[in-house]
């Protein structure tokens, strides 16, 4: 009867992964296709074709490291980055829309960005831009540099205490997301920029290997990173092309979002003091 009223051990915790993809950094992408050409274009097919593989190559690197679940949110333009019918079957496409890593809780262990691309203005990043290559939209967190990974990673740590564990994309990308995150993040490059300016794209061959044993290793070792969490109250700052885009942009964000904290110090400066993720992209 020895042991009989012994608690058990509590059942080990299901490990659960976030992909959010986007459409700019995914292997042998030099242009902004998702946005720029037209539904009937074959080249269409091709570049979403790209766009899953890198996916299943992360699903099947999950998946081999021991998740039990992964969710897959397209995160490119207009979410129809991804072909559906050729997602690995074993991982969970969430809906499009909502807010930024919707479907997004504290049950997951952590958060896999596939196809990103380093910040408006990094000299090496391919496609570098912050959700806008029209705008060139610069921002500032409390004071420092950063694009669409600082806001990703506020967001899941922040809001969710999940960090983010692994980025596929341009060289320039992985430099930017260590630098923010630390060196514990994995990453893995797709492309980069030489010396004479031009672009290297890596073959699938190189680069799907790559990113299934990235997201092996990421998923191997996420106990070990810590969710980032800036300082809030944020400041927060956006600095746009010029005096005529930040006019339209003024108008627009005040006509639409009523509650939009934003308030104009410059020609084309708008900054915000934010309590919470909500606006941080203002």
């Amino acid at each position: 009867l020895l042991g009989l009223n012994s608690a058990r051990p509590a059942e080990p915790q299901p490990l659960r992964f976030y992909i959010a993809v986007d459409s700019e950094g995914p292997t042998g992408v030099n242009e902004y296709w998702a946005r720029n050409l037209k539904a009937d274009s074959p080249e269409l097919v091709r570049y979403r074709k790209l766009v899953t593989a890198d996916v299943n190559a992360a699903i099947a690197g999950c998946f081999a490291a021991g998740a039990h679940e992964v969710c897959v949110k397209d995160d490119g333009f207009r979410d129809k980055n991804l072909l559906p019918e050729l997602l690995d079957k074993r991982a969970r496409l969430l809906p499009p829309g909502g807010p930024l890593l919707n479907g997004l809780d504290k049950s997951f262990s952590g958060v896999l960005l596939i196809g990103f691309h380093a910040m408006e203005g990094a000299a090496d990043g391919v496609l570098a831009h912050t959700w806008s290559s029209a705008r060139r939209r610069r921002y500032w967190f409390n004071g420092r540099e950063g694009g669409e990974v600082a806001v990703y990673a506020t967001v899941a740590g922040q809001d969710h205490q999940v960090p983010i564990v692994l980025a596929t994309g341009c060289a320039g990308l992985g430099r930017e997301v260590q630098q923010l995150l630390g060196k514990g993040v994995v990453t893995v490059a797709v492309k980069s920029v030489l010396e004479d300016g031009t672009v290297e794209l890596l073959p699938a061959s190189t680069t799907l290997p790559r990113i299934r044993a990235g997201a092996e290793r990421a998923v191997s070792q996420a106990a070990k990173l810590k969710p980032y969490q800036p300082t809030f109250p944020m400041e927060v700052k956006l600095q746009l092309s010029d005096k005529v885009t930040t006019d339209g942009y003024m108008q627009w964000r005040r006509e639409n979002k009523p509650d939009w904290p934003g308030r104009r110090v410059g020609p084309r400066t708008i900054k915000a003091q934010l309590t919470t993720t909500k606006h941080l992209n203002l």
